[in-house]
């Protein structure tokens, strides 16, 4: 399974990247070089994904990170 890398550019919206192969698919946190990512997940009607960014994401951030991949999915 790939899991996703969110980061922010200097507009403060979200840049997604495929990032690693894991095996295992349920890790809270992950480490890309020496930055600590932290999960986020994304459902779809058929689908769920895992979205790392750097912060743990609540309330409107969390909706933001939602809305901003929505759109990245549907390039």
């Amino acid at each position: 399974m790939s899991i996703w890398i969110a980061n922010r550019n200097q507009n403060n919206q979200y840049i997604f990247t495929e990032g690693l192969e894991l095996e295992q698919q349920e890790l809270e946190e992950v480490r890309v070089g020496a930055e600590k990512y932290y999960r986020n997940i994304i459902h779809d009607s058929a689908h769920t994904f895992y979205v790392y960014t750097i912060e743990k994401l609540a309330g409107e951030e969390l909706t933001k990170l939602h809305s901003e991949w929505n759109r990245f999915c549907s390039l």
